[in-house]
């Protein structure tokens, strides 16, 4: 685990992370992304817009993003609240 602010590479490694998330390579993603420290990880997460956060909570289990979910301020707690239930009923309307 390291911090971003530390490391040489920072725009290269964030951009390589954005990346993964657009072309939907979630190996790739889970392995930048989980090896950053928990304040990166919150703050790269809270820079991203709806879509690339729809992205995130595909990639990351339940435990890993109530990590970066316990961090986050009560109006972004909300935010993702509201995005995840959106999602689950997308998902529900999908089977039906």
């Amino acid at each position: 685990m390291f911090k971003l602010d530390q490391y040489k590479f920072k725009e290269e490694y964030t951009y390589y992370m954005l990346q993964a998330l657009k072309v939907g390579k979630k190996e790739a993603f889970r392995k930048d992304f989980l090896n950053l420290h928990p304040t990166d990880q919150m703050q790269f997460f809270v820079e991203l817009d709806e879509a690339r956060r729809s992205r995130v909570y595909a990639f990351l289990s339940p435990e890993e993003f109530g990590e970066i979910f316990g961090e986050l301020d009560p109006f972004m707690q909300k935010t993702c609240i509201a995005e995840l239930d959106r999602m689950e009923k997308d998902e529900a309307d999908d089977i039906k």
